[in-house]
């Protein structure tokens, strides 16, 4: 839209030319090539071809034996269905191509994911099993998470502070140490 037309005809191939066209139609030719269908319709052609040029009388025998004309029109299928096949795989191969570029940016993107969830989630896990009576009492003395942030500890009234973040739930204990949920989210820096 920003570049002015050129003067003059210009020479379009019609629709059923264009090199996406013309590779559909290759490689629904080459799919039906290897169906049952053509097999056995090509199976019957050839016999039915070879009885006709065999057992036929004579004077209606248009092929005789060794068969050159049918090995012609075989041969001249095969020149043309080998390039074909050959051009449906190159496309789909394209299509692979592309579909496995996708697939790994697919999935550096999910490592990427999975490496930032694993480094928020180490920054709100400290190597302590203590409890907010302790941890009140650490005001001077920041907890180190393990991502390596520190997190300093402030105490207002009944109100602890840790990193920035308020403990709105204190003291769950579990198996593997002491739970304290916080209201916010410690990003990593």
């Amino acid at each position: 839209i920003d570049q002015p037309r050129e003067g003059g005809r210009r020479f379009s191939a019609p629709r059923l030319l264009t090199e996406e066209a013309f590779g559909i139609v290759s490689e629904k030719f080459a799919r039906f090539m290897g169906t049952p269908y053509f097999l056995i319709g090509m199976t019957v052609f050839v016999i039915g071809w070879i009885g006709w040029n065999f057992l036929a009388p004579p004077s209606v025998r248009f092929d005789n034996y060794p068969f050159i004309f049918l090995t012609l029109m075989l041969s001249l299928q095969a020149s043309y269905a080998a390039p074909l096949i050959l051009l449906a795989q190159n496309r789909q191969a394209d299509r692979d191509r592309v579909g496995l570029e996708q697939d790994r940016s697919r999935d550096e993107r999910n490592l990427a994911d999975t490496e930032f969830l694993s480094t928020l989630l180490q920054g709100h896990v400290v190597e302590a099993g203590d409890d907010s009576a302790m941890v009140a009492g650490m005001v001077d003395n920041p907890f180190v998470s393990l991502a390596g942030t520190e997190l300093p500890v402030t105490v207002d009234g009944d109100t602890i502070t840790i990193g920035g973040a308020t403990i709105v739930e204190a003291d769950i204990f579990a198996t593997n140490g002491v739970i304290h949920v916080i209201d916010t989210v410690l990003l990593p820096e």
